[in-house]
């Protein structure tokens, strides 16, 4: 998986769904978790990353 931040937001978004399908076993409905929280602190990362940068732009050009 690419870990752009669309990417990434899909497949947080398809983890979602297939979470909420009461037919998945305990055991894959934990994996799918983990991998959630996994893909969830990446997005965050990027966002952060990216809220910082546009901070430093608008410092530079001020």
């Amino acid at each position: 998986m690419n870990n752009n931040y669309e990417e990434l937001f899909k497949r947080y978004e398809e983890i979602s769904i297939l979470l909420d399908n009461k037919e998945i076993s305990l055991e894959e409905s934990i994996k799918l978790y983990e991998e959630s929280t996994e893909i969830f602190s990446k997005l965050e990362k990027i966002l952060n990353d990216s809220k910082q940068k546009i901070i430093n732009i608008r410092e530079k050009n001020v």
